[in-house]
């Protein structure tokens, strides 16, 4: 008998029968089609789901971080079964007993500072611009296209801006913070519960979907799947420790070192902003000079500005070597033009997805055209010394010709 809903459909197949052949997916001699081709769906059903997914792209945050997590821990949870040979389950549940446990021990000696901190720098948000400001342009005050502008009058100006490109209307402020916080606690738990569930069902879901790849392309498909597998790995669990490490090194730095003031904040915002590649670093390290800059002097910003910029040196030269490696190989340009194109397309959650969707197309097109760079140009050569010379006999410039590879 069937011990489960695939077995079922397997059986259901073998009972119709052997798959339509392509004779039978031929028009009738009417003129009417017996049945769709396969290819048709094979085409049509992608497109469909990734319009679907961008138009439900609102309410992909919690999955999105969901499968990520779940993708992480996911291999964790494979070595420890393997290993002990629990069940599954328990391995699962003990994990995130412990989790959980030990974020509440953490926010439970930290939460009311977290807090505090948090609130007033968010109420003393367009202070801490003026008196940054004030440190460079002190008292005065400047007229351009027949508007006066000091530092109270740029920091008032930038605070709407900010508002106006966050949502935050000029009334109601405090219903608005309370949607929020309400929309990030429920988008939390929905994180941990879907997590849960992902991280039960293991390899099932890959598994399940290579039943859609015909049987002659599984090899294939599994080699590209498992470089990619770990590529991404590599990749996530690189990021999982950074945003931890960077948070609590910058953290001591700014309270312990140079006294910044929302010490607490900033070394957290530190750490998730290295989940953006290149433009998340800058901006942290704007972010922390601004308030240095305001509560101790231009001397303190320029420490601060130092003090990141040798973490990011550490990290790029120590940390991300020993803990990627070097799986993750894609040009600067490259990742500066993904994570914008994944802003432009899917706001914050396009960005963080850019560099791994990135990796995984290098993945898929080194893996389609194997031929090594260099070989291909040395291919290419003749045919552009041939381009030279006939240029040449014209009196056209002659493009130039790449010298010989060093061996």
């Amino acid at each position: 008998m069937p011990e489960s809903e695939l077995d079922w459909d397997a059986e259901e197949a073998r009972r119709i029968g052997p798959p339509v052949s392509a004779q039978d997916l031929m028009p009738t001699m009417g003129g009417q089609a017996r049945r769709t081709p396969r290819w048709v769906w094979a085409w049509t059903l992608p497109l469909v789901l990734v319009i679907f997914l961008y138009l439900a792209r609102g309410i992909l945050g919690p999955f999105v971080i969901a499968a990520v997590l779940a993708y992480i821990f996911s291999m964790v949870v494979d070595q420890i079964q393997d290993r002990l040979k629990w069940p599954r389950a328990l391995i699962v549940t003990l994990m995130y007993v412990v989790a959980l446990g030990a974020i509440g021990v953490g926010l439970y000696f930290s939460a009311e500072a977290l807090y505090q901190q948090t609130r007033d720098f968010v109420a003393r948000g367009p202070n801490i611009i003026e008196q940054a400001l004030r440190q460079f342009i002190g008292n005065n005050s400047y007229s351009f296209g027949g508007d006066t502008f000091d530092a109270r009058t740029i920091s008032q100006k930038a605070t709407a801006a900010l508002g106006a490109y966050f949502g935050n209307g000029g009334g109601g402020d405090a219903l608005h913070l309370a949607q929020i916080v309400v929309g990030r606690l429920l988008d939390a738990l929905l994180v941990i519960i879907v997590s849960f569930y992902l991280l039960l069902s293991g390899k099932q879901m890959g598994s399940y979907f290579l039943k859609f790849v015909p049987s002659d392309s599984r090899a294939r498909t599994g080699y590209v799947a498992g470089r990619i597998h770990t590529v991404l790995g590599a990749y996530l669990r690189g990021q999982l420790l950074l945003i931890v490490l960077m948070s609590a090194v910058s953290f001591l730095v700014l309270h312990f070192v140079f006294n910044v003031p929302y010490a607490l904040p900033l070394g957290i915002i530190t750490g998730f902003l290295e989940i953006l590649p290149l433009i998340g670093p800058a901006m942290a390290a704007a972010l922390a000079s601004g308030v240095a800059l305001s509560a101790h002097g231009a001397g303190a910003a320029v420490g601060v500005l130092i003090a990141y910029l040798i973490l990011r040196e550490l990290e790029d030269n120590l940390v991300m070597p020993f803990v990627v490696g070097r799986a993750v190989e894609i040009h600067p340009v490259a990742t500066i033009f993904a994570v914008l194109a994944g802003g432009a397309v899917a706001g914050v959650i396009g960005m963080l997805l850019a560099v791994p969707a990135a990796a995984m197309v290098k993945v898929i097109l080194d893996f389609l055209y194997p031929t090594d760079p260099d070989k291909a140009l040395a291919q290419a050569r003749p045919g552009m010394k041939i381009a030279e010379k006939e240029a040449e006999a014209r009196d056209e410039p002659a493009p130039k010709v790449p010298s010989e590879a060093k061996s």
